[in-house]
């Protein structure tokens, strides 16, 4: 197993989180199943398009969808994998952006499920459920500290092309230290008005400008189609 360093920032926002969050999503997110828990949709940004995307199967961790929970988790932001579900050529890119710059609290902050809802972030996509459909609901970092997964917003690098639409997606974390540039979840507006995050190009300037950290490998695949663009 390979390790990488982890995002400092991200690190301690995910350690002080823990005291706070660990019971969050309750009782019902521990022991997840294997199978798919079902099909459902999430919105992602694509080179500065909203998309919709469609998850089909469950999460993969080294195997097929783990099981998570508050105290354990083999889903892991900051170790790379060492069993992928397809090889490499076959998979695809997915950057995860974290608004850290909302703090830990579980009201209003980066734990916070009710920042979903397509409202301020893409996942959790809803608020009944207040889970990321077919995500593992808890992380660990490499120090083995489990937090519930935080709310965030997708970033996939299509360029429309079919082979880079679905499939297997290798998901890497960035830790979003100015709101300024913060997206919508359903236009990928700013309040900036420019270099709104939103594509990978956007992703790497902001990096240069010190706006955001990452990119932090993880464990963790996700597997989605695009089924739609322009999503609203």
């Amino acid at each position: 197993m390979r390790y990488t360093k982890f995002s400092k920032l991200f690190g301690i926002v995910l350690l002080l989180g823990l005291i706070t969050a660990v019971g969050l999503q309750g009782a019902s997110a521990a022991g997840k199943s294997r199978a798919p828990e079902s099909i459902g949709t999430t919105l992602a940004f694509d080179d500065g398009k909203v998309v919709t995307i469609q998850y089909s199967q469950n999460y993969f961790c080294n195997s097929p969808g783990p099981a998570t929970s508050p105290t354990s988790s083999p889903c892991i932001i900051g170790v790379d994998a060492f069993k992928d579900p397809v090889p490499d050529v076959a998979s695809n890119d997915l950057n995860v952006i974290v608004p850290v710059f909302l703090g830990p609290s579980t009201v209003g902050g980066l734990f916070d499920p009710t920042l979903g809802a397509n409202n301020f972030t893409q996942c959790p996509d809803t608020t009944t459920t207040l889970k990321c459909i077919n995500h593992p609901a808890f992380t660990a970092n490499p120090a083995g500290v489990v937090s519930p997964v935080p709310v965030h917003s997708h970033i996939i690098s299509g360029h429309g092309t079919k082979g880079a639409q679905g499939g297997w997606w290798k998901l890497n974390v960035w830790a979003v230290t100015d709101p300024a540039i913060w997206p919508n979840p359903k236009t990928g507006v700013c309040s900036a008005g420019s270099a709104c995050l939103t594509s990978n190009a956007a992703l790497e300037a902001a990096k240069a400008a010190g706006k955001v950290e990452g990119p932090t490998v993880t464990n963790i695949y996700l597997f989605f189609n695009v089924v739609s663009s322009n999503a609203k």
